[in-house]
């Protein structure tokens, strides 16, 4: 999920923290640290993480971040039949009507609409990414 990954571990220690941090993020998407400190978990300023970070995956750490928790939720709804509220806990959001915002300007339907749509089609939209 973040480009040229291995490529980019091999060039230097922060490269490498960033690709750690984002296995761990992928592996647990219900747990989120803060930019700050995500920062200092991988030794850095916030400035040097934020770029080293976009420059790794290609995005924000903010918007990495509500991917991988809109990708979760998005295996939960097609895979489970759970809730819209503890699809949104066990994928890191604590506001339900956040998450019902994020993964609308995401998926570009409602989490209800999504479970809908896998069901009656048997496909998964692609997700939208924007940076902002």
């Amino acid at each position: 999920f973040y480009r040229n990954a291995q490529a980019e571990s091999n060039a230097q220690p922060a490269n490498q923290a960033v690709v750690s941090l984002c296995q761990t993020m992928n592996r647990r998407p219900d747990i989120h640290p803060s930019l700050l400190d995500a920062a200092k978990r991988c030794g850095m300023s916030k400035t040097a993480f934020t770029q080293t970070f976009r420059a790794v995956t290609g995005m924000s750490y903010v918007e990495y971040s509500k991917t991988v928790r809109i990708k979760h939720a998005m295996e939960i709804l097609s895979a489970e039949d759970a809730g819209v509220l503890d699809v949104a806990s066990r994928s890191g959001f604590n506001n339900v009507s956040y998450f019902h915002r994020a993964f609308k300007t995401y998926v570009q339907m409602t989490p209800l609409q999504f479970k809908r749509y896998v069901r009656d089609t048997g496909k998964i939209p692609k997700i939208i990414t924007y940076e902002g």
